[in-house]
């Protein structure tokens, strides 16, 4: 095959794929991992449970789905992974629950189990055969087990799924040895199939060997770095004459950063799924493969094997004998490398189609983030299942976080969101989806800290967050409040603070003036926490309001944000500014004239690079753009003349009518109280997100005193 042409392929699913969220988004998200998948040419992903938390029971479950169904691109699966200690939890957990409707899940959402017996990039190495046996005798027959298992452990795995006459199906083939086994082991008749990644078919350990001497760059140590690891030549020569043994090609996309590989002890694994297709197609034109092997192990066995529901009204086009090179990162993973860099492909994916909707064409992503349904949804009209009981094991501790191995160091302070970078961005929201996970079973890992909590302005929310927040991680709190304190008795600020800093761990401030809480930081040796500064601003709203979105829309990147009310004296508004401005955010502001944003913020954001449009007064005029409406009141206690205020107060109203104009995936947000500018007839609303907003407060909260007081 030599003419370039236009070819048409089913609905293709790579098994195989770690995403990566929640715990490690400055590698992957949902959001750019199913991207990078459309845009090689896969409809569905089978995202794999070492997260952070590792998917093993009900609560961490619940956690991922709730992000895939607002990130994702394309259609997907989510794996549970086995532990020492959760097999009866997962049994339980798959029974699923629902009634048949839309939003429900066959096996409670779950396509697969996923059993690591060798060392890999994961908290979740099983090392005793008594573990495995408890979960070869309680996993239901409905669903694959699926295994790392290497050399002598997976001989060990074919042995006891033989005696459990259970089907296994074996992760990642790389070795001589091992395919062979699977031949033989199938020619017996066991219920074994297995799969197979490009770079096990395309690399070899010497070719990687003999660029390490020549100094090349892909030869380094940590480009090499993939687990099982790369063979020898008679290994991957091996793949290629067994290709019929092998049931399945999938990427074992592990992205990691460029740093991360760069370092002395880089982490395993490879970015692949951009380039998993062309290097197939490749194949197909220099007659390695044919095309119906192609989509046998891309299509027919997947869903076979996988029991998967084919999407209606799914395919994709490719153009078969084009040549491109690969080049040195991919458009859309957010790894920004590929060990596949350099080399020449003969194919190209031209446009993905997913239930009659384009959401892949000519290079470019169309499909949103959470327009991807999860691939046991009703909506592929499986059989209903069982009711399921909630777990009431865990096999998380309660005085220990499993989280990222290098985190950020602790804060010192926090009076202004220019203290936060994407890095502590990400390693915070990490941290409270693990403390979303954790709070119902109490963290305690802050017990014997104190936090006081000075707040010399009103406050429901962001106090009693605070407070809560606290106690759950195992601390105790102390209340000052500014009129009962010896504020009253002419105090200074700074004496105040110094005095709670021999009784307290950390500090949280509110006070009437702008920049107070960086005074008090400066006078004490603890960590000091700005909880309102005045106008000035509202960095842990902001941190709560960011997380916020990304729960519910799956991104951060990109969004058309309006803000509306108050946005002169609304500190909560000029903190989300600054912290959007990260994230390449586009800022509508609609305010009355005498309300409108600090000339000097609106210059700060646009000298940073931020499109802030000012957009009148006429919200019903641009509400239709909005990704996010934030809503604020205005605020009474800001305003030197009553007249003044009623004035302005009644400015904008959201009602219902309102709502009808806006799209169809996008959020209402609000930081609290409201006074009438949101009507209750609203809060039904599932696009009003300014309750649940509330929820996540208390998760950032707990994340952030955690980190400051480096009990993380």
């Amino acid at each position: 095959m030599s003419a370039s042409k236009i070819v048409k392929l089913p609905p293709l699913v790579d098994v195989h794929v770690h995403l990566r969220e929640p715990g490690g988004e400055h590698k992957e998200t949902w959001d750019t991992g199913t991207a990078a998948a459309l845009a090689g040419g896969m409809t569905t992903v089978l995202a794999m449970p070492n997260t952070k938390p590792s998917i093993v029971d009900a609560e961490s479950l619940a956690l991922v789905k709730e992000r895939a169904k607002a990130g994702a691109r394309c259609d997907y699966g989510i794996y549970v992974g086995a532990n020492e200690s959760n097999s009866l939890v997962l049994k339980e957990l798959v029974k699923g629950e629902g009634d048949g409707k839309e939003e429900d899940m066959f096996c409670n959402g779950v396509s697969s189990l996923k059993m690591y017996l060798n060392d890999t990039f994961s908290t979740l190495k099983m090392g005793k055969v008594e573990s495995w046996v408890e979960h070869f005798k309680h996993w239901t027959s409905d669903l694959p087990i699926v295994c790392h298992a290497e050399g002598q452990t997976m001989s060990a795995v074919l042995n006891l799924a033989n005696l459990y006459n259970r089907h296994v199906h074996i992760a990642h083939v790389s070795l001589k040895s091992e395919i062979e086994m699977i031949k033989l082991a199938k020619e017996k008749g066991m219920k074994v199939t297995c799969e197979v990644c490009p770079h096990h078919l395309y690399f070899c350990r010497e070719e990687f060997e003999e660029k390490k001497e020549k100094g090349e760059e892909y030869g380094s140590l940590g480009r090499m770095e993939v687990r099982p690891r790369l063979t020898g030549q008679s290994d991957r020569d091996a793949l290629w004459d067994n290709i019929d043994v092998i049931d399945i090609f999938a990427t074992d996309h592990a992205p990691h950063t460029v740093e991360e590989k760069a370092h002395d002890n880089p982490p395993p694994g490879f970015p692949g799924l951009e380039t998993m297709l062309p290097l197939l197609l490749t194949a197909v034109v220099d007659g390695r493969l044919t095309l119906q092997q192609l989509i046998d192990r891309l299509h027919t066995n997947p869903h076979r094997i996988f029991n998967l529901a084919v999407q209606p009204d799914t395919y994709v086009e490719v153009e078969m004998g084009t040549e491109w090179k690969i080049p040195s990162a991919m458009k859309y993973s957010k790894s920004r490398w590929t060990p596949f860099e350099g080399i020449t492909v003969k194919g190209q994916v031209k446009k993905v189609v997913i239930r009659g909707a384009v959401a892949y064409e000519n290079g470019e992503v169309l499909a949103s983030p959470g327009s991807g349904y999860n691939i046991r949804s009703f909506k592929y009209g499986t059989t209903p299942p069982n009711p399921y009981t909630l777990p009431s094991s865990s096999p998380f501790p309660s005085s220990s976080l499993p989280l990222s191995p290098s985190p950020p160091p602790p804060l010192k302070k926090l009076t202004t969101v220019k203290q936060l970078n994407l890095d502590r961005l990400y390693y915070l929201f990490a941290l409270a989806d693990e403390m979303r996970v954790l709070v119902k079973r109490g963290v305690g890992v802050c017990g014997g800290k104190v936090l006081a909590c000075m707040f010399g302005e009103p406050s429901t929310r962001t106090s009693c967050s605070f407070q809560v927040a606290m106690q759950r991680l195992g601390g105790t709190v102390i209340n000052i409040n500014d009129a009962s304190s010896s504020t009253q008795k002419g105090e200074t600020l700074t004496d105040t603070v110094k005095t709670l800093a021999c009784y307290a761990d950390i500090i949280v401030i509110r006070h009437p003036s702008p920049g107070s809480a960086d005074l008090a930081a400066s006078a004490v040796h603890i960590p000091v926490i700005n909880a309102g500064d005045g106008t000035g601003e509202h960095p842990t709203q902001a941190l709560l309001d960011a997380y916020t979105i990304l729960h519910e829309l799956g991104t951060l990147q990109g969004l058309t944000v309006v803000l509306l009310g108050d946005l002169k004296h609304g500190r909560t508004v000029h903190s989300l500014a600054r912290l959007l401005s990260l994230f390449s955010a586009r800022l509508i502001l609609i305010s009355p004239p005498s309300l409108s944003l600090p000339p000097e913020l609106m210059k700060e954001l646009r000298d940073g690079g931020v499109e802030v449009v000012e957009g009148g007064e006429e919200v019903g005029k641009v509400v239709g753009e909005a990704d996010v409406l934030y809503v604020t009141r205005v605020q009474r206690e800001r305003f030197e003349k009553e007249e003044e205020y009623e004035r302005v107060k009644n400015s904008f109203v959201v009602t219902p009518e309102l709502l009808e104009k806006t799209k169809e995936k996008m959020i209402v947000m609000h930081p609290l109280p409201r006074v009438n500018e949101i009507t209750e007839e609203c809060d039904s609303n599932p696009k009003c997100a300014y309750f649940r907003q509330m929820e996540c407060g208390m998760y950032v909260r707990m994340a952030l005193l955690a980190h400051m007081l480096n009990k993380a």
